[in-house]
């Protein structure tokens, strides 16, 4: 599919789904399904299978790690920590191989960074007049060095 095709697809099954026209039988011999936990906060899914369902793809919330939800936002600039989201893969095994499921990973991983013009057609779909932004690594130039913390200067003088 088109992501056009995709998102009309998509906007049928959630129309459904509002209107309580969605049954089991939707989910019953799918290739794959989606869910999306994170919009309820969950960061990570372990989504279970119904009975002819091959797999299901859960996307968690994009959010801070929970270790740091709690952090100020200073100190988690400072640490360099991002948002981050999770994708989770629950697949029968008599159908999908483990190393087929790490592929599919890898591909949304690899689609997530742009690759194969993933965003290009997303904002041509959408009709979004500007151009996608490309990733690429941080190119942070080399900083002096960085003051010591309050923590180390009180230790430097309790030592003498």
């Amino acid at each position: 599919m088109t992501f056009a095709e995709y998102m009309a697809a998509f906007d049928d099954l959630v129309a459904r789904g509002r209107t309580g026209k969605l049954a089991v039988p939707d989910f019953q011999g799918t290739t794959i399904s989606l869910t999306n936990p994170g919009t309820v906060g969950t960061m990570a899914s372990m989504p279970r299978l119904m009975s002819g369902q091959g797999a299901i793809i859960a996307v968690g919330a994009m959010d801070y790690p929970a270790e740091y939800r709690g952090v100020a936002p200073d100190v988690i600039a400072s640490l360099g920590i991002s948002k981050v989201m999770s994708i989770t893969c629950t697949y029968d095994h008599r159908i999908i191989q483990g190393a087929e499921s790490g592929l599919f990973l890898g591909t949304m991983q690899s689609l997530l960074d742009g690759d194969q013009n993933f965003y290009d057609e997303i904002f041509e779909a959408l009709h979004v007049p500007y151009a996608c932004v490309k990733w690429s690594p941080d190119k942070t130039p080399a900083a002096a060095a960085p003051e010591p913390s309050v923590d180390v200067v009180k230790v430097r003088r309790s030592l003498g």
